[in-house]
């Protein structure tokens, strides 16, 4: 009749009618101390460290290789789980056959025990990072999370601060506000992490600067998070980390209430970089007060940042101090923003200096992104000096740099379309044409929409 008829055993078994029915009932079938061997390694996730498994049960790891082997045989739980760096020297890694699965066998552990096995789960790992240097960031995260599970905040905040620390750097923003959200959260109210909240704060308040896109800024209320990260900073002692969530501070303060806040909060921050005696700091932020000055006046302005850039040049770099490359950026960034003003001062040899030596200075870094810009300036001044020859050179390269990326550089329109005036002046009027036609069109894609004028004239 087209109908299935069964008997026996079968006729009599009553089919689950859930997944965790299902799983219920397999996990039923383990011999007892299997299932409870289970239930720890579900304690550090859907994948467990035969090495750690062993020492929270303090037995032989080989005993309990091979518990795991016949597990593996008689139920099909776990497997060894193959995409793994962990050197088999150090630890076998097995993986959970369904992440619901470890969910439920750690549900069956009480809420003490789970968390006396994640702060064990956390010192393990812990000793095991010393000798797995290539799988740091990944081991780091998972301490960090089972010291939050173990009820130890500061612990856990001191991983989540350099797993944020390695997201930044890798430009991970979004991923790094989440984790410094959580590290400030769970140490907001112990009295001893006042410089670890401050660090985890302006770790935040970096990634959210370049998530212009989101509404973060005013999620987590950010000014008012600014000021608790000062005021922990001084309450630690660190007058540079004060200097520096002063300059964020400020950062922050001019996006939401313009120009005389931006330039108010740079004040602030440079006098708590000379009270540091910062001479990083107190060069970054006179530099960019320089720059600001310069629309109010222009002569004070350029003064200030000349006096930043000759004294980082005598206390950093004529000392022979190490220098990281994420501060030579700065420098040489600084070093651009001089050389313009050097340009408009009419000491054009000055800005060709400056100018090149952050050409120099950036390709050394790796830092492409910059020489578009950099380069721009750089051409500028030959053109106004009527070297063609070296402003076209300058211009070429600039726009041979971005020429094989699909998204639109912000400055490609406008080198493009200067080219072509170049080719004007230089009375080459139809080399000019295909350049400034392009750029015209470049320039429409760019974000930053004060140089389409430009290019459209």
């Amino acid at each position: 009749m087209g109908k299935w008829q069964v008997s026996g055993h079968l006729a009599n078994t009553a089919i689950p009618e859930t997944i965790e029915a299902l799983l219920e009932e397999r996990i039923e079938r383990i011999l007892e101390e299997d299932r409870e061997m289970l239930q720890v390694g579900a304690v550090q996730g859907k994948q467990f460290f035969s090495s750690v498994l062993a020492n929270l049960l303090q037995q032989e790891e080989r005993n309990v290789l091979k518990r795991l082997r016949k597990v593996m045989e008689q139920h099909n739980v776990v497997k060894v789980h193959s995409d793994t760096e962990v050197s088999i020297l150090r630890s076998e890694v097995y993986s959970f056959e369904h992440i619901m699965l470890q969910q439920m066998l750690y549900k069956k552990l009480s809420p003490r025990e789970r968390v006396l096995y994640h702060q064990d789960v956390a010192e393990l790992l812990e000793k095991m990072l010393i000798d797995e240097r290539n799988l740091a960031r990944r081991l780091i995260l998972e301490i960090a999370n089972h010291f939050d599970k173990g009820n130890l905040p500061l612990k856990a905040a001191y991983y989540y601060k350099q797993v944020s620390q390695f997201l930044v750097v890798d430009g991970a923003y979004a991923e790094a506000i989440s984790i410094c959200k959580r590290a400030i959260e769970i140490i907001r109210n112990c009295d001893e992490s006042s410089h670890l909240k401050a660090e985890l704060i302006e770790l935040l308040m970096i990634s959210t600067r370049w998530r212009r896109g989101l509404k973060v800024k005013s999620e987590l209320s950010l000014l008012t998070l600014a000021k608790e990260g000062e005021e922990a900073a001084e309450k630690s002692g660190d007058f540079s980390l004060l200097a520096r969530l002063k300059y964020n501070h400020a950062i922050l303060a001019g996006e939401t209430e313009g120009l005389s806040s931006w330039i108010q909060g740079l004040r602030n921050a440079l006098e708590a970089a000379k009270r540091a005696n910062d001479p990083i700091s107190q060069f970054i932020i006179a530099s960019q007060l320089g720059q600001e000055l310069r629309g109010q006046d222009f002569k004070a302005g350029i003064q200030l940042q000349r006096q930043a850039m000759s004294c980082f040049e005598k206390k950093i770099i004529k000392a022979n101090q190490e220098i990281p490359s994420e501060i030579k950026k700065q420098y040489h960034l600084m070093q651009t923003l001089l050389g313009v003003g050097e340009f408009d001062s009419s000491h054009f040899e000055k800005a060709i200096d400056l100018l090149q030596e952050s050409v120099n200075g950036f390709k050394q870094l790796g830092f492409i992104d910059a020489l578009p810009e950099c380069l721009n300036y750089l051409a500028q001044t030959y053109f106004s000096l009527g070297l063609f020859e070296k402003a076209e050179q300058a211009l070429v390269e600039a726009i041979e740099v971005v020429e094989d990326t699909d998204e639109a550089h912000s400055w490609n329109g406008y080198n493009l379309a200067l080219r072509g005036k170049l080719y004007l002046e230089w009375n080459r009027i139809e080399d000019a044409v295909a350049p400034i036609l392009l750029g015209w069109q470049e320039s429409q894609r760019t974000q930053l929409k004060w140089q389409t004028p430009l290019v459209r004239n």
